[in-house]
């Protein structure tokens, strides 16, 4: 279930990374597919009226937001 922007951003990391990349880099590109990630599972639970299917898309979301979260914790001490 990727998006054509998902490939592309996943290509965009594969470049980088052939290339020698740096940490924060790699970072904003992780940050970049969990946003999307999170995007996707939250208009999916918007997608379905079944309650049950709702509730797996939000909890996915969820840990996509965890995900950025953490991401962002890395990312901020790569700036120090």
């Amino acid at each position: 279930l990727l998006s054509i922007q998902h490939e592309e951003r996943l290509r965009e990391v594969y470049r980088v990374l052939v290339a020698g990349p740096e940490v924060a880099e790699v970072l904003d590109m992780a940050m970049a597919l969990e946003s999307d990630a999170l995007d996707l599972s939250l208009r999916m639970a918007d997608a379905f009226d079944d309650k049950g299917i709702r509730s797996i898309f939000f909890d996915l979301a969820e840990e996509e937001r965890d995900h950025l979260k953490k991401l962002g914790t890395l990312r901020g001490e790569t700036d120090g």
